[in-house]
């Protein structure tokens, strides 16, 4: 097999699914090939990278002036620019990037450098809001049409992604799960917490969960709602809980790398965000028997789960579907486990162990050999 220099570009290795997703191949790549982490935004590491990865971060310029003023529209070219010498020196043969702006920033150096590089979008792209900015549409034109290949997570993503590239240079490629499937406490022994596990932030529906969990609070007394997470909505959480009178009923106890204790603990999980990629949570709630409710917030949901059989599915800010489908949920016993198994079913090929070689199968092909033995 061959032995590359594979550069990961992502914007930080703080809390989040990509951050994860990125930090997990990166560990496990690294097993075989020489693997270089690259961020750009300030912020600091929830997920910890191995001894074998190499870490580097940039800090982003700002835009270039001309004549006093600011010129944005060149700030990913500036910064592309002044990272070409950092970047020539690691020498890689494939650059790997994560999320909209590392793809830009990581695509616009590659160029520059003549070195080949591939993009990965984790969330469904037509979501972005940043796609409405004309110098992030332009400079995405541009980069990714030139890419080696694109990685998604769904066929409604692959769709998308042929704007730009064509068929033979897409690969649709899960999350790993970074642990074997759980066996899962037994439900009979789980306490009767449903379970949260997000950012906390916009676009989520957390406030939306919390206020549909208070007008249930009364028929399920034994019932807690657990966000498991941090972020900065957590003020108005506390706030809105008071608000509605679950002291106690409510936990947010922040955020941790390993979430497993979370998830053995919990009796169900829901998630109701606006918009996702491909969540890690539910993934990992599933694999850990948990019975799962879910809003159609992503384009491969109706790939990966049936509703009724394997999660119940609510559309995106259907309150009502969100209250019906928690009561059905939280009353019957019989219902969630039978869910459990379904579920966890559904997620026994998302191991580490199957996905792992998928991604560097598809990289492998991507790096440019140039003729070269292996290392």
């Amino acid at each position: 097999m061959w032995r590359v220099r594979l550069l990961v570009f992502i914007d930080s290795l703080a809390g989040g699914g990509a951050e994860r997703v990125a930090t997990t191949l990166s560990n496990w790549l690294a097993e075989r090939h020489e693997v270089t982490v690259l961020t750009f935004w300030e912020a600091p590491d929830a997920y910890r990278l191995g001894p074998r990865v190499g870490r580097l971060h940039w800090h982003l310029l700002p835009a270039p002036q001309l004549l006093g003023k600011r010129l944005p529209f060149f700030s990913f070219l500036h910064n592309a620019w002044q990272l070409l010498p950092i970047v020539r020196s690691l020498r890689p043969d494939l650059v790997l990037c994560f999320m909209e702006s590392a793809n830009i920033l990581g695509g616009l150096v590659s160029l520059l450098a003549g070195i080949p590089f591939c993009f990965s979008e984790r969330c469904h792209p037509e979501a972005l809001t940043s796609a409405r900015r004309w110098p992030v549409r332009f400079w995405r034109a541009l980069t990714y049409r030139l890419a080696q290949g694109c990685i998604v997570q769904s066929g409604a993503a692959a769709d998308w992604a042929r704007s730009y590239l064509p068929e033979r240079r897409i690969r649709i490629l899960p999350n790993p799960l970074v642990r074997k499937v759980a066996s899962g406490t037994p439900q009979a022994e789980r306490q009767p917490l449903l379970l949260c596990v997000s950012r906390l932030v916009q676009g989520k529906g957390l406030l939306e969960l919390l206020d549909v969990f208070a007008r249930l609070a009364p028929a399920f007394p034994s019932w807690r709602l657990r966000l498991a997470g941090e972020g900065p909505m957590r003020p108005s959480l506390e706030a809105r809980a008071r608000q509605q009178d679950l002291n106690g009923r409510v936990e947010l106890p922040g955020w941790r790398e390993d979430v497993t204790e979370e998830y053995e603990r919990a009796s169900a999980f829901v998630l109701f965000s606006e918009s996702e990629g491909m969540p890690n949570a539910l993934l990992e709630a599933l694999s850990h028997q948990l019975p799962c409710l879910t809003s159609r917030s992503f384009p491969a949901c109706q790939e990966l789960l049936e509703s009724d059989r394997d999660a119940l599915l609510v559309e995106v800010a259907d309150l009502a579907g969100l209250e019906s489908g928690l009561v059905r949920l939280l009353s019957s016993h019989e219902l969630r486990k039978r869910l459990a198994a379904a579920g966890s079913e559904r997620v026994s090929d998302y191991q580490l162990e199957k996905v792992g070689p998928l991604w560097e199968e598809t990289l492998l092909a991507w790096a440019e050999w140039r003729g070269r033995p292996s290392r």
